[in-house]
């Protein structure tokens, strides 16, 4: 323990992100302490650290983890909270985001999309535990999951050649849970390289929402925001009180996963190849002005049979689902991009703001100055 009037902690992550560092520097920053975070972001302990305690996670690369385990040995009394299921020593007290809640979302989430076909890519030979528990969860449904994993040669470009016969062998459309946004983005990239349609033939989603990966890939990733910010508040708000020599509790799981919707799911479950082609025109068209004719064109249907198939497929009108992608796209932007509304609105395909007002106060029951207000509040 220090003799410094304010709390020196350890932040030391093996695997590095930015929102639960953002987390963990909020109640920091709440209670004055000192968070040295270079071990996180450049595998550099300081020599002859001092300090009160320490977050952490379970390491798993040998390289780190030695170097890691040498450094508990020299402090072997240091009040450790670690931020994954496995204790990195004996009573640390655990946060993380329980596996097969975040799968239970997913597979939510694609059932109500109407999905009869799923399956999961993990981009090497051991399964992440959110996609076994999303197998698991839909083996007690009495549902199929295919499994789909690099084997052999594991170089990037043959690990795409793999994919795409993979894929061609899946019933379609289906829709892939991937255990991180990285393996999702590499999953859209082998599909769309191969001649698949995302989302309408194969929805991928991914998980952690990093935007940085999420808003990069050729067809914007759906992800599930697992609560990475409050998981890393919530564990330094259970160090503080490990430090003070309060009783924690062995194990907090963070539940606030939902879904960031973006274009790789945007989708309905459907096997009609005009309706498909109409839709991939509406998602890949809805931020400038298009007409119900134009869409009926990309559908190869005339106006009242594109009509006729919406309504019976979709229960919804073509210009409804403009509207719908439209008003997603604002939602994504509003919690996401400080940008001004007169921006957001006009990014998202909107004639005027006074059109964007009237379709978002009309959905949301609130203005969409109100809707950022409430949500990014709830976020934090």
């Amino acid at each position: 323990m220090s003799n410094l009037n304010f709390k020196n902690i350890m932040f030391a992550l093996p695997w590095y992100h930015h929102r639960i560092h953002l987390g963990a520097s909020h109640y920091a920053a709440e209670q004055g302490w000192h968070l040295h975070s270079a071990w996180s972001r450049f595998r550099s302990y300081p020599d002859n650290w001092f300090g009160d305690g320490m977050l952490t996670q379970t390491f798993g690369q040998r390289s780190i983890y030695d170097e890691f385990r040498r450094f508990m040995k020299e402090h072997p009394n240091l009040p450790t909270v670690t931020i994954s299921p496995v204790p990195v020593k004996p009573g640390s007290p655990c946060v993380f985001d329980p596996s097969d809640y975040i799968a239970q979302v997913a597979y939510d989430y694609f059932s109500q999309k109407g999905f009869s076909h799923f399956a999961t890519y993990d981009a090497g030979k051991d399964a992440h535990s959110r996609t076994a528990e999303f197998r698991a969860i839909l083996e007690r449904m009495n549902k199929s999951c295919y499994s789909v994993s690099p084997l052999g040669d594991t170089t990037l470009s043959n690990r795409f050649e793999l994919l795409a016969k993979e894929l061609s062998k899946l019933p379609k459309p289906i829709a892939f849970l991937t255990p991180t946004d990285d393996i999702g983005a590499e999953l859209i990239l082998a599909a769309k390289m191969a001649g698949f349609k995302v989302p309408h033939e194969i929805a991928v989603l991914g998980v952690h929402n990093d935007e940085l990966v999420c808003e990069s890939t050729v067809v914007p990733l759906s992800s599930i925001d697992c609560g990475l910010e409050q998981m890393g508040y919530e564990a330094a708000k259970i160090l503080d009180k490990l430090m003070a020599g309060e009783e924690v509790p062995p194990v907090t799981h963070i539940k606030c996963a939902k879904v960031v919707t973006r274009a790789s799911t945007n989708t309905l479950a459907i096997d009609n190849p005009k309706v498909l082609d109409a839709l991939e025109f509406i998602h890949s068209n809805f931020q400038r002005e298009i007409s119900i004719e134009d869409i009926a064109k990309a559908g190869a249907l005339s106006v009242s049979g594109l009509q006729y198939l919406f309504k019976t497929k979709l229960s919804v009108s073509p210009l409804k689902e403009v509207t719908r992608m439209r008003l997603n796209h604002a939602r994504n932007l509003l919690l996401n991009k400080h940008w001004p509304v007169e921006m957001i609105a006009k990014d998202s395909g909107f004639h005027t703001v006074r059109n964007f007002y009237r379709a978002f106060q009309k959905k949301e029951g609130m203005s969409p100055d109100a809707y950022r207000k409430k949500y990014q509040l709830e976020m934090r």
